[in-house]
């Protein structure tokens, strides 16, 4: 019994910490971009409209499959992939899309967006190594 109790446990630190990282990510953007209320409306809708089970299904489901391109830093995951963020609704990635091509994120700002992908494909394996 603690041995699941345990097991769960981990399995929802993994969760929050999807959770955590996918609102952290949404923080640096709004720093970047502070007047793009897009960007707030996305953070509420990840903070408050998703619960994590769900966010992670969907990161599994849409991002997970992309993790070469990921781990490649291959700009045709934000060019082909209408799923960017697992559940997010379709028109808010557009938007995400036309903001890594337009010049409002540099280099850096990029390659700090790569990282987190990263990051969320790490915890997708460590799910599913526990799940």
């Amino acid at each position: 019994m603690a041995r699941q109790s345990e097991h769960i446990n981990v399995i929802n630190k993994v969760l929050g910490q999807l959770r955590d990282q996918v609102l952290n990510l949404l923080d640096d953007l709004l720093s970047i971009c502070p007047n793009e209320p897009d960007i707030l409306l996305v953070r509420l809708f990840f903070e408050n409209q998703i619960d994590p089970e769900t966010l992670m299904e969907g990161f599994i489901k849409w991002v997970y499959p992309w993790q070469d391109y990921i781990k490649e830093h291959n700009k045709k995951y934000f060019e082909e992939n209408e799923h960017i963020f697992g559940p997010l609704p379709v028109d808010k990635v557009q938007y995400f899309k036309i903001k890594m091509e337009d010049g409002t994120f540099d280099h850096e700002d990029k390659e700090i967006i790569w990282k987190y992908f990263e990051v969320f494909i790490s915890l997708i394996e460590q799910y599913n190594k526990i799940k």
